[in-house]
């Protein structure tokens, strides 16, 4: 995989979601954390996001109110505030409307 086969479809001062064209998968990058997809699993991962509600930021940690998302089938997760998860939202819907109109675009 080099740079020229990466796009960057949405992008933020924390994050990023990009596609490659090599191996047709997408990264999510906030922070320090990285994760890759397919489409499906992309779409996925958005339709949790939205189901994120209130009451799912019951851990605190550093005296701010998280929710935590495991990384299946493993156990490890990582932890997102309210605004966080707002902005993660909104990076991956930006990113899959850019992917299905650079489909189109492209035929």
């Amino acid at each position: 995989m080099d740079n020229d086969s990466i796009i960057e479809l949405s992008k933020y001062d924390s994050g990023s979601v990009q596609f490659c064209t090599d191996c047709k998968h997408y990264s999510v990058v906030f922070g320090n954390v990285v994760l890759n997809f397919n489409f499906e699993e992309l779409y996925n991962f958005k339709k949790m996001l939205d189901n994120i509600k209130k009451p799912n930021f019951n851990v605190e940690i550093n005296q701010e109110m998280r929710t935590v998302i495991f990384a299946r089938p493993t156990t490890i997760g990582f932890s997102l505030n309210e605004n966080e998860v707002t902005l993660v939202n909104k990076m991956v819907h930006e990113a899959l409307i850019i992917g299905e109109v650079k489909d189109l675009i492209s035929g």
